[in-house]
């Protein structure tokens, strides 16, 4: 009739007792090779002592020849090695000894070869993990490089010869890229890697989790490269909720708008170093083409092949000079003055209080200078730096 309005009422259907077992044995296989691993131990585990509890309890003799029965332990021992090895029962007699031999022996190559497939599926499981790069890193004090471009193989290139000095070094890359295809390409373009251990990462570096996944905390240094000025802001938003001053380690950032560079300065403060890679390549290439051999010049400044600019630390009340054989001073910073190119300080001892001090040298030449002196004091004796 029209108007009025019917209703069906769903019946509720009971699931039988194999629809609830198959349901549980699929659900258990769709959690991993490790639960059904489990409860397959577990059956081999009660065929073992059914069997065991069947030869103790019906004196059932025969067992490799012996007229006589066995204890439950000799029993369960029996029992077990019929699971293993399929060849244990040839030397039963009797035939109801035999029968459940045989069936104890089937159920163990059924089960046993089971758990070898499940153990093979569970390894192969595990070695494509590895292969996708999604395993924790271990590394500290390492060099953290988030993001993928084709600056990358050139920037790992330079860590490479950077950490000649160092005897157990690492450079880890999170990407959201293939592991294996960003493995092949920088072992194709970098020829040797010496002392350093290269670790790649698939992953969104803008997740927290996978900066921990890669030990972001034990990081030395962090380089932003290749993800563009809003995935770089959104990397280092997520920096922020590891380490919100960034304290543990500098971080370096490549951005191309001068705006949001200025933001992301303002708002991560000293220890946030902005880079416009295309900027400072322009004003190079710029400045070289004025100047004939100014590129050679530049290139000896910033690359680490050849001679580099190292920092020693001083304190404030040693004594001892700096001594080296394969270095040279250049300039000295203390804590109240900024750096200062080939300072009259760097000559003698001088009874003037000593200041703290780094001493930033190239690694050409040989010389043993003392810092004793102040930074902004003059002393007319003892040697005095080669200049620059």
């Amino acid at each position: 009739m029209v108007g009025q309005a019917t209703v069906v009422q769903a019946r509720t259907v009971k699931a039988s007792r194999t629809q609830r077992l198959r349901y549980r044995f699929d659900a258990a296989l769709s959690r991993g090779p490790a639960v059904v691993i489990g409860y397959l131990g577990l059956v081999t585990l009660v065929v073992i002592v059914v069997t065991a509890l069947v030869l103790t309890v019906f004196g059932m003799a025969g067992i490799n020849g012996d007229a006589g029965g066995l204890s439950y332990p000799e029993a369960f021992w029996q029992s077990l090695l019929r699971v293993v090895d399929g060849g244990s029962f040839a030397g039963d007699t009797g035939w109801p000894t035999r029968l459940l031999a045989l069936a104890v022996t089937l159920a163990g190559i059924f089960i046993a070869g089971s758990l070898i497939g499940l153990i093979a599926s569970s390894v192969d499981q595990q070695i494509e993990e590895l292969r996708k790069g999604r395993s924790k890193v271990i590394e500290a004090d390492h060099t953290l490089i988030l993001g993928w471009s084709d600056r990358v193989p050139a920037v790992v290139k330079e860590l490479v010869i950077a950490n000649e000095s160092r005897k157990r070094a690492a450079v880890v890359i999170l990407a959201d890229h293939d592991k294996t295809e960003m493995e092949e390409t920088l072992r194709s373009r970098i020829e040797e890697f010496g002392s350093t251990k290269l670790v790649c990462r698939s992953g969104d570096p803008a997740d927290p989790k996978n900066l921990e996944l890669v030990n972001f905390a034990s990081a030395r240094s962090v380089v932003v490269i290749g993800t563009g000025d809003s995935a770089a802001v959104k990397v280092l938003l997520a920096i922020r909720t590891l380490d919100e001053q960034l304290e543990n380690s500098a971080v370096v950032a490549e951005m191309f708008d001068r705006e949001v560079a200025a933001s992301a300065r303002s708002l991560f403060g000293p220890r946030l170093v902005v880079v416009n890679s295309d900027d400072i390549v322009a004003e190079l290439t710029a400045q070289a083409c004025r100047q004939r051999g100014l590129s050679t010049v530049f290139r000896e400044l910033l690359d680490f092949d050849g001679d580099e600019w190292n920092s020693t630390p001083r304190r404030r009340r040693s004594s001892r000079p700096v001594t080296s054989s394969s270095a040279s001073p250049r300039t000295i910073r203390s804590s109240s003055s900024p750096a200062m190119c080939r300072p009259p300080g760097l000559s003698c001892r001088s009874p003037h209080r000593r200041p703290d001090v780094n001493v930033g040298s190239s690694s050409r030449g040989g010389a043993t200078w003392d810092l004793g002196s102040s930074p902004n004091s003059t002393s007319s004796s003892g040697p005095r730096p080669p200049s620059s």
